[in-house]
């Protein structure tokens, strides 16, 4: 599957920064220099939730971007549950009903002015 297709697909997934640091992520993009990700409960988030990681998209999954891996968040695994699922109940809230994949889209075209975007999802 292309990284696109599971963007897209709202597919649980991960970007593997270190051995012990793994990131969730809520909605991804490919841009021109790779991937730009947010965090999850990025909505109306008091820190820094949106990240760009450069470099070639390779595989089918897991990727590799930039010397990292994405890749699928198996059902056992606890960011499953710890992070991926409350993140959707949230959204499922009139609290998160905001955090969209258009709204973070246009905020990822502001916070990236500079980045050639590949529109490939409207």
């Amino acid at each position: 599957m292309k990284l696109q297709e599971a963007f897209e697909n709202n597919l649980p997934l991960k970007v593997i920064i270190s051995r012990d640091h793994e990131r969730v992520i809520a909605e991804g993009f490919i841009v021109g220099e790779g991937v730009v990700f947010y965090d999850v409960f990025w909505y109306e988030a008091s820190f820094h939730p949106v990240h760009l990681i450069k470099g070639e998209i390779l595989g089918q999954g897991p990727w590799k971007v930039g010397g990292l891996v994405i890749m699928e968040i198996k059902e056992d695994e606890f960011l499953f549950e710890a992070d991926w699922k409350p993140w959707l109940k949230f959204r499922n809230h009139e609290d998160g009903k905001g955090a969209t994949r258009a709204l973070a889209k246009r905020l990822m075209k502001q916070e990236f002015e500079d980045l050639s975007y590949v529109d490939n999802d409207g």
